[in-house]
Order: C-alpha cells, then structure tokens, then sequence
C-alpha cells in the first residue's frame, strides 16, 4: 500500500497542469526560472541564427534577474538585449507609464533588428496581462519576432493571454517545482477558454522531447490545424452573383451565396489553409473609402473593424487603404477605362479626304512646287532661251484642265511635262477609285478616348464608382486634369454609382449616349460582355487608352499573421496563371465585343450628306478666286491707261 501510494503522488505531482487544473505554485523563495533555464537554452540552439538578437524582458521583481544576461548570452552570437520594468497591478499609475515606456523602447530595438527571438520571464499573471495589452496595442509583436512566454503560473491564471498566444508566433514555457518545462501552443481562431497544445516537455533527466508533429515556433497560420471558421467580406462585381440561399444549419435559415472569380480564389484558399468561411456584405455594398471624420466604409470597413478576417477585393491598393490595413502582393493589374455608348453609324463629310495620307497629300504640294520651279530654273539657265511652257500649267494638270503650249516647244519642256502628266494620270485615277469606296462607307463615332474629351464636352455626365479608390482620389487631389474632374460635380457632371448599379446605368444612361462610365479596364469589359449577352449587341465601346495605373490586392487586418498564408497562396495563383484565367474568363463573351467594327457599308444612293464637304472645298475655291479678280480689277483701275 505505501508504494502504491508514492507512485499515485509521483503521478499527481509530474501530471501536465490544465486551464482548471493543479494549484501547484513555487515557493516563495525559490528561484524557479534558474532551475529551469536549460529548456530555454536548448529551444534558443535549435531556433537562433548568427542574424538573430535576443531580447528579454523580465520583472523586476523576479530574483536574481541580473545574472540573465550572462545566462542567455552564450544562446546567440549577435547580442542580447535586457529590459526590467514591474507593474503593481494599479492602471493609470506611474509604474505602468514605466511599463509602457519599456515596451515602446523593447519596438525600436525589435525594429532594428534582422531576427528577433523575445523571452519575457515573469512569475506575476498581471505583468504577463499588462505585457500582452501593451506589446499589442503598440505593435510590438510581429509575426516574424518570435516570442517565448516563460512563467511559472498555472494555465487558468493566464486566460488573459489567449490573443497574444493564438495571434503571435509564440510559445508559453510553464515550469512547475519538479524542475520541468511543458511547452504550449495556442492554435489560431481557438476559443477563449480552448486549451492549448503541448507540443514539447524538457526535464534535466531526458532533456527537450517533443510530443506532437508540430515543431518549434510552427507556422499555425500556413495551413492550420484545427479548420477555423473565417468571416470573408465580399463584393459584387460583373462576373459575381451574390444571391441568399436556404440553409437550414445557420440561425438564420439562410446565408449569403456567392460564385464567381474571387468565390473560386476563397475556395482555393480555403482548401489549401484547411478553414471554412462564411460571406458578409457590407451595408454600403461597396469597397470602401476613408470619410473625413476617419470611419472607413465598404469592405475595407468591415476589415478595418476586424469584422471580416479579410477581403477578397480586389482592392485598389492606395495610401489610405496601406495604412490602414496589411495587403497580399499583386493579384491584378489594370488601368482606368472610358465605356460610352456606341451611335449610329454617320457620314463622314470629310471623307475625300481619306484616299490619300496626310504626308502624301503633303508630298503632292511639295512636288507641285519642286515642278514649277524646275521649269523657271532650266528656262532661265538654257542659253537665255524664253519658256514656251508656264509654270502655273502643271497646277492645270493636276487639276485635269486642257493645256496649251507655243508651237515652239522645247524637249526639256516636253520631258518634265509629260512625267508630270503620267504621275497626275496615276494618282487621279487611283484616288477617284478609292474616293467612290469611301463615299459608300459610314463610321461610328468614338468621341471619349482620354479624360481631356469628357471635359471638352459640356453636355456629357461621367459617372464614376461610388466609395471606392477612385472616388477618394478624386476628393483628395488639388491640381491637374484629376481635379477638373472633380471639379465636375459643382455643375452635376459627375456622378458616383455603386458596382450594383452600374448594369442598369449602362442601359438607361450610358447606351443613349448623354452618360459615359469610368472604371477599371476589366470591370467595363465584363460589363459589356454582360450587356452583349443580354441584348445581342454591342452597343458600347471602351476606350483605347488607361489612365490611372493600379494594383489590386487582397487585405486583411494591420499586423495579422493570416496575411502569410494568403500571400503564398496568392503567389501561387499568380505564378500559375489561374487567377488571370479566372477574371478574364469569369463571364460568357468576355472578348466578344473588344474589338467592335467601326465602319459599315452603305448600299444606299450617294446623297447631298456624303458629298457635302467637297462642295464647301469647291465653293471656298470659287470664292476665292471672285475675291482675287476683285482685287486685281481694282488694283487695275487705278493705273493710268496708255
């Protein structure tokens, strides 16, 4: 019975400490954290680096607290870094001014440094409290510091911790009187009051063993392991349908359905991280901008409030977005595009002009010249023999009038005129048949290629996405054409629209031409895609040219790990070409209408409203030479006669 009985108190005794389990505490003048350092020193060999630098931060209060330096030095080779404070317990006081003064010192040191390893040794659960509020409040974790929480304290003493550990890249250290250390970890997304994983025990006997297939410092947030359920903000965009569907396992009796492209990039985060999710939108049914008092609309709001773990986007990353949450690296880039709606087909007045170039038609005048002057050149310089020809006759020929010559016509003369003649025969009935073509030709006018159209345009409205990134650019520039266009809105020219609602406004303000719509390239290239669909036809046209650059990304909050795993896997859908295949392709005839035809033939009879612009050329002729022969008959007149 007696050795039955020391067995039974072996086992009590060394039994792993629970949230409500033993009371065990040291006694009071043991020196529990010396006794059991060499389960510190052994995980510091297996983690540190030649890059790393060690900072402790300890309590005061803690007994011989000034031998750990020397203790720990040994650890790393980069340095070691100490820090005392100690808080009473009392808020407000002058101890905790001290305690949070440490704390923003202990960040500029974590600042500097390449790694960091952080080892806060503390016997008091109101330290270890305080040092989780303020090291969280002032960004002093990082996922990339690596944080030891070394302690004697039973575990229900330290529920308080719960954030720090299930958020940080962190791991508790409890040592108990038997001289052993059991390591934990705290899953993410865990319950307050969910027990942490032991992942490892170190005694003087056996040293550091580990009991689970997670190692030391894991990376919980890559792939995790408990399956969380995450909340995932949501927007909708032309290839997306947001739709409510029955479900009877919510309280609700039914949840927010979504497909489309970034439905199917959460489904592949989903499965490669290993968590389910559900969707939320927000009241404002937009992607977000900053006001002025500071409150954050749209998804960005729901993040910045953490009430969604993250958002799908794809956000326009800007300065305000970057500085009020953490972001993936590029998931898409693109540029600002114009959609106006196409008009009808027109004559263009101007077209005799078409058949021949501009440098042509320049080429033409210039030879015209060149021609006129030769023959002065070898009149002048052939033996003082006179020019039967005139210089004004090769302006005759173009313009295929009758020529007359003396019936002394030089073969110099002959020569230049009759390459001229040849070179006018070609080029008239080359440009007379190509003329004819044209004339039966109609175009369809695309008169908003840049932003400097729209503002010459005074009776056109643009509409522009409300609450997005856009919309914040546009209230916070104060120079350049940005700000003419922002200027529009003084006189209700411009306009803002949620993403919901830009079908409708394609149809009833756009497609009549009086509206035109700005918004990012791909946005209003679906958004036609989706009208074509609907209607047959492509009624509207896109602008060649961007403007306003961007990169979209995925957000999550400030300092969240979770931005690790979503990034790796946003690099893996980037590198793989799957997302780009999935926005381009997320909605039937995406590239039907990119490239619409923009003239049509015209089978019709020739009519005054084709011909038009050749009669203005040829009464301004007319009228021009009247006014010549006017000034010459009074410039005659006052001559004295002979």
């Amino acid at each position: 019975m007696i050795c039955l009985a020391r067995i039974l108190l072996f086992i009590l005794l060394s039994s792993e400490v629970a949230w409500t389990g033993s009371e065990i505490r040291p006694s009071p003048g043991s020196d529990w954290f010396h006794r059991t350092a060499g389960a510190l020193e052994v995980v510091l060999s297996k983690t540190t680096n030649t890059d790393v630098t060690l900072i402790t931060f300890v309590d005061r209060r803690l007994s011989h607290y000034y031998n750990i330096e020397q203790m720990l030095q040994r650890s790393v080779s980069r340095g070691v870094g100490v820090f005392q404070a100690a808080v009473d317990g009392q808020k407000g006081n002058s101890t905790l001014t001290h305690f949070e003064r440490t704390i923003e010192e202990v960040r500029k040191l974590r600042v500097m440094s390449l790694s960091v390893i952080m080892v806060v040794v503390s016997g008091d659960p109101v330290f270890l409290q305080a040092f989780a509020d303020l090291s969280l409040k002032g960004r002093l974790q990082m996922w990339s510091t690596k944080l030891i929480l070394y302690t004697n304290m039973p575990l229900h003493l330290l529920q308080g911790l719960h954030k720090l550990l299930s958020t940080r890249n962190c791991m508790l250290f409890l040592a108990n009187e038997l001289a052993q250390v059991n390591v934990y970890v705290q899953p993410p997304y865990s319950e307050v009051d969910a027990l942490p994983l032991l992942v490892a025990k170190w005694g003087k006997g056996w040293g550091l063993t580990l009991l689970s297939r997670l190692t030391l410092f894991p990376e919980k947030y890559l792939r995790f392991s408990t399956a969380p359920k995450l909340v995932v903000t949501i927007e909708l965009l032309p290839h997306h349908v947001i739709y409510w569907k029955e479900d009877p396992t919510v309280p609700e009796g039914k949840r927010l359905a979504f497909t489309g492209t970034m439905d199917k990039t959460v489904r592949y985060f989903s499965k490669a991280m290993n968590f389910t999710y559900t969707y939320v939108r927000s009241p404002e049914e937009t992607f977000g901008t900053r006001l002025p008092d500071g409150y954050w609309t749209g998804m960005m709001g729901m993040v910045v409030r953490e009430e969604a773990d993250f958002g799908t986007g794809p956000f326009i990353l800007n300065e305000a977005r970057a500085s009020a949450a953490d972001f993936t690296s590029t998931i898409w880039m693109d540029n600002m595009r114009i959609v106006s709606g196409r008009g009808s087909p027109e004559v263009d007045p101007w077209g005799f002009l078409f058949p021949l170039r501009p440098m042509v038609w320049m080429a033409l005048i210039a030879a015209l010249f060149v021609i006129m002057v030769v023959i002065k050149f070898l009149a002048v310089f052939n033996l003082n023999i006179p020019a039967t020809t005139n210089a004004f006759s090769m302006v005759r020929v173009l313009l295929q009038q009758d020529e007359h010559t003396g019936n002394k016509t030089w073969s110099w003369e002959r020569l230049v005129l009759g390459l001229w003649m040849l070179t006018m025969l070609v080029l008239t009935k080359s440009y007379a048949g190509n003329l004819m073509s044209l004339l039966a030709v109609k175009y369809v006018p695309q008169p908003f290629q840049t932003l400097r159209d729209v503002l010459d345009d005074s009776k056109i409205i643009s509409i522009w996405q409300r609450y997005s990134s856009n919309e914040q650019f546009l209230r916070e520039v104060d120079s350049g054409i940005y700000h003419e266009v922002a200027e529009l809105e003084k006189e209700s020219r411009l306009m803002f629209r949620t993403q919901g609602e830009f079908p409708e406004s394609l149809r009833t303000l756009v497609r009549p031409g009086h509206h035109i719509l700005i918004d990012a390239g791909v946005t209003v290239r679906n958004l036609i895609a989706q009208q074509f669909s609907m209607t047959g036809q492509c009624d509207f046209f896109r602008s060649k040219e961007g403007f306003l650059p961007f990169s979209a990304v995925v957000t999550t909050q400030r300092n969240n790990p979770l931005m690790n795993g979503l990034d790796k896997r946003v690099m893996e859908l980037m590198e793989s070409g799957l997302f780009r295949y999935w926005f381009r392709t997320g909605i039937p005839n995406s590239s039907y209408c990119d490239n619409p035809p923009r003239r049509f033939l015209e089978t019709t009879a020739l009519a005054a409203t084709n011909l038009w612009g050749m009669f203005v050329v040829l009464a301004g002729g007319l009228a021009t030479s009247l006014l010549a022969l006017v000034v010459e008959i009074l410039a005659d007149s006052g001559r004295p006669m002979n």
